[in-house]
Protein backbone atom coordinates (compact mmCIF):
# COMPACT_ATOMS: atom_id res chain seq x y z
CA UNK A 1 0.00 0.00 0.00
CA UNK A 2 1.40 3.37 -0.98
CA UNK A 3 0.79 6.45 1.04
CA UNK A 4 1.15 10.08 0.06
CA UNK A 5 2.87 12.81 1.99
CA UNK A 6 0.81 15.98 1.96
CA UNK A 7 2.11 19.41 2.92
CA UNK A 8 0.68 22.90 2.81
CA UNK A 9 2.58 25.23 0.45
CA UNK A 10 1.92 28.43 -1.48
CA UNK A 11 0.75 27.67 -5.03
CA UNK A 12 1.77 30.32 -7.59
CA UNK A 13 -0.95 29.31 -10.06
CA UNK A 14 -3.79 29.33 -7.46
CA UNK A 15 -2.23 32.31 -5.65
CA UNK A 16 -2.99 30.85 -2.19
CA UNK A 17 -1.91 28.23 0.34
CA UNK A 18 -3.00 24.79 -0.90
CA UNK A 19 -2.35 21.14 -0.07
CA UNK A 20 0.49 19.71 -2.13
CA UNK A 21 1.37 16.03 -2.64
CA UNK A 22 5.06 15.12 -2.54
CA UNK A 23 5.91 12.93 -5.50
CA UNK A 24 9.69 12.83 -5.22
CA UNK A 25 12.79 13.65 -3.24
CA UNK A 26 16.47 13.50 -4.01
CA UNK A 27 19.85 14.12 -2.42
CA UNK A 28 22.24 16.04 -4.66
CA UNK A 29 25.87 17.00 -4.13
CA UNK A 30 26.62 20.54 -3.02
CA UNK A 31 29.63 22.81 -3.51
CA UNK A 32 31.11 21.44 -0.29
CA UNK A 33 30.26 17.70 -0.47
CA UNK A 34 32.22 16.81 2.68
CA UNK A 35 30.01 18.85 5.00
CA UNK A 36 26.70 19.53 3.23
CA UNK A 37 24.27 18.19 0.62
CA UNK A 38 21.26 19.53 -1.29
CA UNK A 39 17.89 18.11 -0.23
CA UNK A 40 15.43 18.46 -3.13
CA UNK A 41 11.69 17.78 -2.83
CA UNK A 42 9.13 17.82 -5.62
CA UNK A 43 5.52 18.75 -4.88
CA UNK A 44 2.34 18.97 -6.97
CA UNK A 45 -0.65 21.16 -6.07
CA UNK A 46 -3.62 19.00 -5.17
CA UNK A 47 -6.02 21.53 -6.73
CA UNK A 48 -4.45 22.60 -10.03
CA UNK A 49 -1.51 20.19 -10.49
CA UNK A 50 1.14 22.93 -10.63
CA UNK A 51 4.62 21.61 -9.77
CA UNK A 52 6.77 23.08 -7.02
CA UNK A 53 10.42 22.28 -6.38
CA UNK A 54 11.98 23.00 -2.99
CA UNK A 55 15.73 22.79 -2.43
CA UNK A 56 17.67 23.39 0.74
CA UNK A 57 21.24 22.86 1.77
CA UNK A 58 21.61 20.62 4.81
CA UNK A 59 24.62 19.44 6.72
CA UNK A 60 25.44 15.75 6.98
CA UNK A 61 24.46 14.27 10.35
CA UNK A 62 27.34 14.20 12.77
CA UNK A 63 28.09 11.46 15.29
CA UNK A 64 26.58 13.70 17.92
CA UNK A 65 23.30 13.97 15.95
CA UNK A 66 23.13 10.21 15.48
CA UNK A 67 23.88 9.55 19.19
CA UNK A 68 21.16 12.00 20.22
CA UNK A 69 18.64 10.34 17.90
CA UNK A 70 19.52 6.90 19.22
CA UNK A 71 19.23 8.00 22.86
CA UNK A 72 15.79 9.45 22.15
CA UNK A 73 14.77 6.06 20.77
CA UNK A 74 16.11 4.21 23.84
CA UNK A 75 13.59 5.99 26.06
CA UNK A 76 10.67 4.30 24.26
CA UNK A 77 12.23 0.85 23.74
CA UNK A 78 11.99 -0.49 27.30
CA UNK A 79 8.94 -1.11 29.49
CA UNK A 80 10.73 -0.13 32.69
CA UNK A 81 11.30 3.49 31.57
CA UNK A 82 8.73 5.73 33.25
CA UNK A 83 10.05 9.09 32.03
CA UNK A 84 13.13 10.40 30.23
CA UNK A 85 14.91 13.72 29.90
CA UNK A 86 17.60 14.39 27.30
CA UNK A 87 19.87 17.40 27.72
CA UNK A 88 22.32 18.27 24.94
CA UNK A 89 25.24 20.48 25.95
CA UNK A 90 28.22 21.61 23.84
CA UNK A 91 30.57 18.81 24.98
CA UNK A 92 28.13 16.50 26.78
CA UNK A 93 24.85 14.68 26.22
CA UNK A 94 22.97 13.76 29.39
CA UNK A 95 20.13 11.21 29.34
CA UNK A 96 18.18 10.87 32.58
CA UNK A 97 15.79 7.94 32.87
CA UNK A 98 13.20 7.51 35.60
CA UNK A 99 12.42 3.81 35.96
CA UNK A 100 9.44 1.87 37.25
CA UNK A 101 10.32 -0.57 40.05
CA UNK A 102 11.00 -4.03 38.63
CA UNK A 103 8.02 -5.67 40.37
CA UNK A 104 5.69 -3.19 38.64
CA UNK A 105 7.22 -4.08 35.25
CA UNK A 106 6.58 -7.78 35.96
CA UNK A 107 2.96 -7.01 36.88
CA UNK A 108 2.55 -4.92 33.71
CA UNK A 109 3.82 -7.83 31.62
CA UNK A 110 1.44 -10.27 33.33
CA UNK A 111 -1.51 -7.95 32.72
CA UNK A 112 -0.54 -7.48 29.05
CA UNK A 113 -0.20 -11.26 28.62
CA UNK A 114 -3.65 -11.79 30.17
CA UNK A 115 -5.30 -9.13 28.02
CA UNK A 116 -6.38 -11.41 25.13
CA UNK A 117 -8.25 -13.74 27.51
CA UNK A 118 -9.63 -10.97 29.72
CA UNK A 119 -8.83 -12.79 32.96
CA UNK A 120 -6.61 -10.67 35.20
CA UNK A 121 -5.36 -11.19 38.71
CA UNK A 122 -7.19 -8.76 40.98
CA UNK A 123 -3.97 -8.26 42.97
CA UNK A 124 -2.13 -7.20 39.79
CA UNK A 125 -4.78 -4.64 38.91
CA UNK A 126 -4.82 -3.36 42.48
CA UNK A 127 -1.02 -2.99 42.48
CA UNK A 128 -1.08 -1.06 39.21
CA UNK A 129 -3.84 1.20 40.53
CA UNK A 130 -1.88 1.90 43.72
CA UNK A 131 1.23 2.74 41.71
CA UNK A 132 -0.76 5.01 39.38
CA UNK A 133 -0.10 3.11 36.16
CA UNK A 134 -3.59 1.75 35.57
CA UNK A 135 -5.36 3.79 32.89
CA UNK A 136 -8.87 3.46 34.36
CA UNK A 137 -9.33 3.40 38.12
CA UNK A 138 -10.98 0.31 39.58
CA UNK A 139 -14.53 0.51 40.93
CA UNK A 140 -15.10 -1.07 44.32
CA UNK A 141 -18.36 -2.59 43.09
CA UNK A 142 -17.01 -3.81 39.77
CA UNK A 143 -17.51 -7.50 39.12
CA UNK A 144 -14.51 -9.23 37.63
CA UNK A 145 -15.24 -11.76 34.89
CA UNK A 146 -15.63 -15.25 36.28
CA UNK A 147 -14.28 -18.31 34.62
CA UNK A 148 -16.61 -21.23 34.10
CA UNK A 149 -16.21 -23.97 36.74
CA UNK A 150 -14.28 -27.08 35.80
CA UNK A 151 -15.97 -30.47 35.58
CA UNK A 152 -14.53 -31.44 38.96
CA UNK A 153 -15.84 -28.25 40.59
CA UNK A 154 -19.29 -28.82 39.08
CA UNK A 155 -19.37 -32.38 40.41
CA UNK A 156 -18.30 -31.38 43.90
CA UNK A 157 -20.81 -28.53 44.10
CA UNK A 158 -23.56 -30.87 42.85
CA UNK A 159 -22.66 -33.52 45.42
CA UNK A 160 -22.35 -31.03 48.29
CA UNK A 161 -25.64 -29.45 47.37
Amino acid sequence: MRSSIIGRHFCVKCNEQRDHVRFGRRIEPSKTPDTTFIWAEFWACDHCGNHLEKREERSWPTDRDMITKRLLKVATDYAQVKASHLEVRPAKIVLTLELHPWHIVEVLRRVEAAHPTGFYRASDLYRLEQYGVLRCPLDENRMFPRRSPTRQERKSSYLLG
